[in-house]
């Protein structure tokens, strides 16, 4: 039995985060993840997964690696640009606050209530 990595493992401040993915082999952290009897392996206590197992899990979480990083980058594009437009609507804004200032600051009507 076996259990798979999610996006939020891979996501930044998931547990696998800075692990490296290569396309050959998984690292040992991600496989003690995936196989929790993965040490006995290492021992030659219990046989290895099959090779098949083990590529079907490395597809699986390169894909999910990137669809972790891919996510994430849109996620601050989209903060990017709301940051963006805030930025920009307090500079029409003060624009138009100086543009009103400065076009009646020599009027001398009175106002009337």
């Amino acid at each position: 039995m076996f259990r798979l990595p999610e996006k939020k493992d891979f996501a930044s401040g998931g547990q696998f985060c800075n692990v490296k993915l290569n396309s050959r082999d998984l690292p040992i952290e991600i496989l003690q993840f995936v196989f929790p009897d993965y040490t006995q392996v290492l021992f030659k206590e219990k046989p290895a997964p099959r090779k098949k197992t083990l590529d079907m899990v490395r597809k699986f979480c390169i894909s999910t690696k990137k669809a972790a990083e891919k996510e994430e980058r849109v996620l601050r594009q989209k903060h990017k640009k709301e940051f963006e437009t805030k930025q920009l609507e307090e500079k029409i804004r003060d624009y138009f606050d100086n543009y009103y200032k400065n076009m009646y600051k020599n009027c001398k009507c009175k106002l009337v209530h």
